[in-house]
């Protein structure tokens, strides 16, 4: 739509990339946890749902609407459960996937 594919469900609208040109109209967006850096200028919008601290690093889950994604953190995270939360996707990682499961950028 206007030039981004937009998550169904959630606050998150992605520019089209080089490649995302055959992405269908309903796909899955693969996204990995170093790529969803919490940003208090984040582009995106999600809320706290639990923490998972490691030691060096921290496991956050976010819920955005009705998407749910991780974001690993180094250190001890700073936020509690319940916190809204902003963050950024590293748009030029991600990964679009047909309703099969099929990679298709």
């Amino acid at each position: 739509q206007n030039g981004s594919l937009i998550v169904k469900d959630s606050s998150i609208q992605l520019p089209k990339q080089s490649g995302s040109d055959n992405v269908p109209a309903d796909f899955i967006l693969g996204v990995r946890p170093e790529d969803v850096q919490p940003s208090p200028n984040g582009n995106f919008a999600g809320e706290v749902r639990l923490i998972e601290p490691l030691g060096v690093e921290t496991i956050l889950h976010i819920k955005s609407g009705q998407q749910s994604l991780l974001s690993i953190v180094t250190g001890m995270a700073s936020w509690t459960i319940g916190e809204p939360v902003r963050f950024n996707i590293a748009g030029d990682r991600v990964h679009y996937f047909a309703n099969d499961g099929k990679r298709v950028s």
